[in-house]
């Protein structure tokens, strides 16, 4: 995983316009989630109820991170790795190993 530290946009004014209200586009859509990461240290009270049917439980945590990760382009069949118990559906970006830009995929 790569933290964004920059975005730049590379493209002539004039290309960047909207001339129109229409929306031509094609829409993608990605496999993304927003996980949370915490250290162990950080539980504060638990509570749980024991039930063989439907257990549920929950945590009070001190601090907490969440982090949305965008894991590519979404498949048809789950081909990725396994993030938090789940296949995933994505099939992640191909950067560049110098300046760490998204590569086409051609």
């Amino acid at each position: 995983m790569i933290r964004l530290k920059q975005v730049l946009a590379v493209a002539q004014e004039r290309n960047t316009r909207i001339g129109d209200d229409g929306d031509d586009r094609d829409r993608k859509y990605f496999d993304r989630d927003y996980l949370p990461a915490f250290e162990r240290s950080q539980v504060g009270d638990a509570f749980a109820i024991d039930d063989g049917v439907l257990p549920f439980g929950f945590e009070h945590l001190r601090r907490c991170t969440f982090r949305d990760v965008n894991f590519g382009k979404t498949g048809e069949a789950a081909t990725g790795q396994k993030i938090a118990g789940e296949r995933r559906h994505g099939h992640g970006f191909k950067l560049c190993r110098t300046c760490g830009k998204v590569q086409d995929p051609r």
